[in-house]
């Protein structure tokens, strides 16, 4: 999940910078709002949201069907084990099942 947020931002910021340097190639003030919009939208939010829709695909056996998914040390946002820090899989559980403690 953090990758999401890193590229997100990493894309606003180029996004910014290349707005403002149309904004300033650009004489007439009235479309360089519009234009930041639009760049915005199709070059920030469009690919986070197919991101984090690819991430919820990827990690939906994970979530719904796995002990992990049931333990207190579980934490939905990051899908990880917050005792020994690692992502669970769908064929890997990071305790083995001997730490399991149920919500």
């Amino acid at each position: 999940m953090g990758k999401i947020v890193v590229e997100a931002l990493l894309r606003l910021l180029i996004i910014i910078v290349v707005v403002f340097f149309i904004r300033t190639a650009m004489p007439d003030d009235k479309f360089w709002l519009i234009l930041t919009l639009f760049a915005v939208s199709a070059g920030v939010i469009l690919p986070i949201w197919n991101s984090y829709k690819k991430f919820i695909a990827e990690n939906k056996e994970v979530l719904e069907n796995s002990l992990c998914s049931r333990c207190r040390h579980f934490d939905r946002s990051a899908v990880l084990c917050t005792k020994y820090e690692e992502h669970p899989r769908k064929d890997y559980i990071p305790c083995g099942g001997k730490d399991f403690e149920p919500r």
